[in-house]
């Protein structure tokens, strides 16, 4: 019982971190009659991916703002654990290693499972050649890897 309460717990903690939902206990909690209370929202996105989560207990929740340049990218990486991406200002697009790509402008955000049978490589870039995309990354991992991504060598072939 208590391992299930626990993915709970960190479940409502990844949601009302990225602000893909909001928590309400939190919200009641800057409502009327709070007092030294501030809340500032960081992201509010829909995400359409199906989100499910199952870690151990003990998992470390980890918020991470990235700022990606325009032309900017990241190496070809998968996670080792499942993390939620909020896009909060301009638009990035995320290629698979056949260059399919889905592209999410700010408001939006998707959910990467993180390990699977094969490791889900991808790329992210930012396609404007004069606008900032600003991401919120919500990743959480379990004690024994804490690293945010690992990059594959040798990279695949660049896609267009």
């Amino acid at each position: 019982m208590q391992r299930q309460n626990m993915r709970r717990l960190a479940a409502v903690v990844t949601v009302a971190a990225t602000g893909v939902a909001a928590w309400s206990g939190l919200a009641q909690a800057t409502g009327p009659g709070a007092q030294g209370i501030n809340r500032v929202e960081e992201s509010n996105v829909r995400v359409e991916d199906d989100i499910r989560i199952k870690e151990k207990g003990g998992s470390q929740v980890i918020v991470a703002h990235i700022t990606v340049e325009p032309g900017g990218h990241t190496p070809w990486h998968y996670h080792p654990g499942p993390h939620i991406v909020s896009v909060r200002t301009g638009t990035v697009e995320v290629y698979e290693t056949d260059c399919t790509s889905r592209s999410y402008a700010a408001g939006t955000g998707f959910f990467d499972p993180g390990p699977t049978r094969r490791p889900h490589v991808h790329t992210l870039r930012n396609p404007s050649s004069t606008q900032r995309a600003e991401i919120v990354i919500t990743d959480i991992r379990s004690d024994g890897d804490l690293r945010p991504t690992v990059v594959v060598e040798p990279q695949p072939a660049t896609c267009p």
